[in-house]
């Protein structure tokens, strides 16, 4: 099976929504799903930095993911304020989880972009020095390939129990 573009968003929702059973144990489906139905419901997220995950550095900061364990990331130290209260209320994590990355130029184009949402916020920013920036063309070309191989093997898994079921 040669998949030259990705799907488009409806389509690809399509798959993931009429094959829901076949697809939950292939590996990353979920990641394909939850990535694809977030950008759609208008939360561009390629990550669950300050939203799904956090951090906490070895003095107590919290941090919107690991690869944030930056001074300038720090949402406040659970040691002096309770960590609920820090995930609520810090202007830090809020700001990172407002995050929209309709805006990075390189990715405007991009057939894959309704599923990958622009690659890890944390990279982004270790390169470009801006967390809406571009993770550059390496990690661009590397997460388009992991893309393209996990939607093919949705794509034949899908093909499988279609076949499956003609019989």
């Amino acid at each position: 099976m040669i998949l030259i573009s990705a799907p488009t968003a409806e389509q690809l929702e399509l798959l993931l929504d009429t094959n829901y059973d076949v697809l939950k144990s292939e590996c990353g489906y979920e990641e394909l799903y939850n990535n694809s139905k977030i950008g759609w419901v208008g939360r561009k997220r390629s990550c669950g930095a300050a939203i799904s995950e956090f951090a906490v550095g070895s003095d107590g900061t919290v941090y919107p993911c690991r690869i944030l364990m930056e001074s300038e990331f720090a949402g406040g130290n659970m040691l002096e304020e309770d960590l609920k209260n820090i995930w609520i209320s810090s202007s830090v994590l809020e700001s990172v989880r407002k995050l929209t990355y309709d805006s990075i130029e390189e990715c405007k184009n991009c057939d894959f972009f309704n599923i990958c949402i622009g690659g890890c916020r944390g990279s982004a920013f270790k390169i470009s020095g801006d967390l809406r920036g571009w993770i550059g063309p390496e990690l661009c070309h590397e997460k388009m390939q992991y893309l393209r191989h996990k939607l093919v093997i949705a794509m034949r898994a899908v093909q499988e129990k279609g076949m499956e079921n003609a019989k």
